[in-house]
Order: C-alpha cells, then structure tokens, then sequence
C-alpha cells in the first residue's frame, strides 16, 4: 500500500470486531468491560463514530490487546508493531489524525 489512503475507520472496525470475536465477547461485554454505551461500539463497529486517545486506550485494555492493535491493516504482521516504513507512515498518519480531534 504504497500510495493508497488507509482507511482507519474502517481497519479500526474490522479490527474491533476481529478482538472481540478473538475474546469471543459480545459488543455489550465489551461497553461494559471499557465503561462505554452499547450504542457507541456499534457505531464504531459502523464507521459512524471515532474514537478519542482515552477511548481508544479502554477499547485496547478491555480487548487485552495493544493499541497499536486496533490499527494494524490487512498487509500488516499482527504480531508486530510496526513491520516497515509503510506502517510507519501509517502510524504517524493516525497520530496526525487524533492530535487534530482531540
């Protein structure tokens, strides 16, 4: 993905959904376990809202995961944290973003 725009709200969503299946929990359990309403989960799971550094960090915490996680693409190792300067890029692409909204 050497010129493409990541998509964070999606790969955020797809990678929600793929730790609570991993934790084989319900989008309930998991409001509940991050102290957030059933209702936002969904909507991120949705691509509908975004996350501040605060939620993101309970999300990762309740999901036993590292925030980091939550972003990872596709292309990605999901045992690393960052593989090459592609994912580097990425990853100070999304620090740009949440500085911007925060």
């Amino acid at each position: 993905m050497s010129d493409e725009f990541y998509n964070f709200s999606e790969i955020l969503a797809k990678n929600l959904k793929r730790l609570r299946r991993r934790e084989n929990i319900s989008q309930m359990e998991l409001a509940l376990r991050a102290n957030l309403s059933t209702t936002f989960i969904n909507s991120i799971e949705n691509q509908q809202r975004w996350v501040s550094p605060s939620t993101l960090s309970k999300l990762a915490k309740s999901l036993q995961a590292y925030p980091h996680e939550l972003f990872l693409s596709d292309d990605a190792p999901q045992n690393t944290f960052t593989g090459n300067s592609e994912h580097q890029h990425m990853i100070t692409e999304l620090r740009d973003i949440l500085e911007k909204y925060t």
